[in-house]
């Protein structure tokens, strides 16, 4: 047996091992017009796809935003390219005092994503995060 033909072989056989104990990454029999589906599976779902299935990614996505998983716009944007609407959802939601708007906005922000980065405007919105929810733990 050729050298190159082994190390095949093993490549093979390691790679298969791993998939094995990773378990399947997608779920094939969660279907999105399953009427008893739930948001927080829509979600896991929606976040799944960014890896595990992207050509489902934006039907997943936006069936979980319209049962009220707004967060869903966090992959559909980072898979487009666009966060128009990530940004537009989040700032509304700001004026809502939603904690989640706060970490959203301070995220893009500090990283620049979608918006033009600003260091002092994503600290201040942490601040003001941790003024409104002192349960919040900063990270």
């Amino acid at each position: 047996m050729s050298p190159s033909l082994v190390l095949c072989i093993i490549l093979f056989a390691l790679y298969t091992h791993i998939a094995m104990a990773a378990g399947p990454r997608w779920d094939h029999s969660i279907r999105i017009d399953d009427p008893e589906l739930t948001v927080e599976v829509a979600a896991q779902q929606c976040h799944k796809s960014l890896i595990n299935a992207p050509e489902l990614l934006e039907a997943w996505c936006k069936k979980a935003y319209e049962m009220g998983y707004w967060s869903a716009l966090v992959p559909i944007s980072l898979h487009t390219g666009d966060g128009t609407r990530l940004v537009a959802e989040a700032k509304e939601r700001l004026k809502n005092k939603e904690p989640g708007a706060y970490t959203t906005l301070a995220w893009l922000y500090g990283s620049g994503q979608f918006v033009k980065k600003d260091i002092a405007k994503a600290i201040a919105l942490r601040e003001e995060l941790l003024v409104l929810d002192k349960s919040f733990t900063p990270n």
